[in-house]
């Protein structure tokens, strides 16, 4: 599934091209805030919000930007990720 983006979210599309998965964030400055991770509930458990926040990093990683996940489920995905430090605000 290929991830789209905008200025504040990445998200992912049913092959009905429904929004099935999001990450919302804000920017300012050289910092992401994730403030909202969503799948709907008939794509849970196949990592695609996993997804989108690698995507975010590996972006984060490019750009030199700094990541704070005030989301919860962001935040536990940084926490089981020691590879998304260097991007952690």
């Amino acid at each position: 599934m290929q991830i789209k983006k905008s200025a504040e979210q990445y998200w992912m599309e049913s092959d009905q091209q429904e929004k099935i998965a999001e990450l919302s964030f804000t920017e300012d400055k050289q910092t992401l805030t994730i403030t909202h991770t969503f799948v709907e509930p008939d794509h849970r458990e196949k990592g695609l919000g996993a997804k989108l926040i690698a995507a975010l990093v590996d972006d984060a990683r490019k750009n030199k930007q700094k990541i704070d996940p005030v989301c919860p489920y962001a935040d536990a995905q940084f926490e089981q990720h020691s590879e998304y430090k260097d991007v952690l605000l």
